[in-house]
C-alpha cells in the first residue's frame, strides 16, 4: 500500500513539474492525469 502511494506521489510530482514548465495548451494532459487518478482510485 505504501509502495503504491510512493510511486503515485512520484508520478504526480513529475507530472506537476512538467505541467508547470509548460502549462498552456495542456488541458488534454490534465484530463489524462485525472483519468489516471480515477483508475488508481
Amino acid at each position: 500500500m505504501l509502495v503504491i502511494f510512493f510511486f503515485s506521489s512520484l508520478f504526480w510530482f513529475g507530472s506537476l513539474s512538467y505541467l508547470s514548465s509548460s502549462w498552456e495548451g495542456n488541458i488534454e494532459q490534465i484530463n489524462f492525469l485525472a483519468a489516471s487518478l480515477s483508475q488508481l482510485g
